[in-house]
């Protein structure tokens, strides 16, 4: 707070994401931790990093986690070579002028190589450049039918999965907020979707990643070459994606990713934002199955 380029509703997200963990999903208010500007503990650099490991290195198998990171995002030069842009995406702590950013690559191993198999994560980056935020090999894009496509891969309508593929900044305000629920995940099932006006296509593509032992799930906020908007709605500040995530799940029990994620772009588009939310995953997805924590 009180920066250049402050966000204005990163805390409105993390504070509205709490309530519906605790209200929908039942997870108890104990095992939710929140940094933000305003707590106790600052969203450092050094203060992400510890709680991020601390995070996953509670995790037992049978145990769903939700992961939320919302302020800004980044890119710079990737000197390693193994981003298929030759950006690393970065995520922005309050302390950026003094420690830098922290890469994605570093992200990966704090929240994601080190959970348990029978774990499930799931993780909402509401930021800008978030597309591969956490360098998952399993990218499914939504596509509107006028969009400029920038990978030469198979299209297909969203309510169909198909294995079919091809290979493919700034100062802060922000706010992350980690949570855990001890209850064992549900078998996946099956939800009947349409797409009334066919102009969505989802399109997987593959990025040069390991996959990953837990069942990692992440919804982003854009792709990598774009931004992530921190809108006021309703006479309240929120990051678009937060605001219209939360609002398709609190009024969908039985939701499939399909939906959920073409239902994200729509409501986005129609709003008048750029943006196209991406869905990443550690292993190979189901699109039909039920987004459930």
């Amino acid at each position: 707070m009180g920066q250049d380029l402050e966000l204005n509703g990163c805390i409105n997200d993390v504070i509205n994401i709490k309530k519906l963990l605790i209200e929908k999903y039942d997870f108890s208010e104990e095992n939710i931790t929140i940094l933000t500007d305003k707590t106790k503990h600052k969203p450092t650099k050094k203060n992400i990093k510890k709680y991020m490991k601390k995070f996953t290195s509670n995790a037992e198998s049978g145990d769903i986690l939700f992961f939320q990171y919302s302020g800004h995002g980044s890119q710079r030069e990737d000197s390693s070579y193994s981003e298929t842009d030759n950006f690393d995406e970065t995520l922005v702590p309050l302390d950026h002028e003094k420690n830098d950013n922290i890469v994605d690559d570093d992200v990966r191993r704090w929240l994601v190589d080190r959970l348990p198999d029978n774990v499930k994560l799931v993780a909402l980056l509401d930021c800008c450049h978030s597309g591969s935020a956490l360098d998952l090999p399993f990218n499914y894009r939504v596509e509107m039918l006028e969009d400029d496509y920038s990978y030469n891969s198979y299209y297909y309508d969203y309510s169909y999965y198909s294995s079919n593929s091809s290979n493919s900044s700034s100062s802060n305000s922000n706010s992350s907020n980690s949570s855990s629920s001890g209850s064992n995940s549900s078998n996946s099932s099956s939800s009947n979707s349409s797409n009334s006006d066919n102009k969505l296509k989802i399109n997987e593509i593959h990025f040069d990643s390991d996959k990953t032992s837990a069942n990692v799930i992440m919804i982003s906020g854009c792709r990598d070459n774009q931004t992530s908007t921190d809108a006021c709605i309703n006479d309240e500040y929120n990051g678009a994606l937060t605001y219209y995530f939360r609002k398709i799940i609190e009024k969908n029990d039985n939701i499939s990713f399909a939906n959920l994620m073409t239902k994200l772009c729509s409501l986005l588009k129609e709003n008048d934002y750029d943006q196209r939310p991406q869905l990443s995953c550690g292993n190979e997805l189901d699109l039909e199955c039920k987004f459930e924590l």
